[in-house]
């Protein structure tokens, strides 16, 4: 969805990233190609499905103690052209 946004950004005459930044979740295909290339945050591509399902499993169980879950699911961020370098 960041590409599509970024891609429409631009053909309203906005510069990426000097006008407008723009990060990514999940590394794909369309991130990679982008013009300019989206940075983005990325998630090994079976632990979200893994996480979503335990995650299920736990609120169920949770549920019954009134008890709240969380999933955390390990990340980094691949960083491209789509955002601004901060000079400090």
């Amino acid at each position: 969805m960041a590409v599509f946004m970024l891609q429409g950004v631009r053909a309203a005459g906005f510069k990426v990233p000097d006008d407008v930044s723009f990060v990514g979740y999940d590394d794909d295909t369309y991130a990679r190609e982008s013009i300019p290339a989206l940075t983005t945050v990325a998630v090994e591509q079976s632990r979200p499905g893994e996480a979503r399902a335990q995650k299920f499993f736990d609120d169920a169980s949770n549920i019954l103690r009134h008890r709240s879950a969380r999933a955390r699911l390990p990340v980094h961020l691949i960083e491209r052209e789509s955002v601004a370098t901060i000079k400090r």
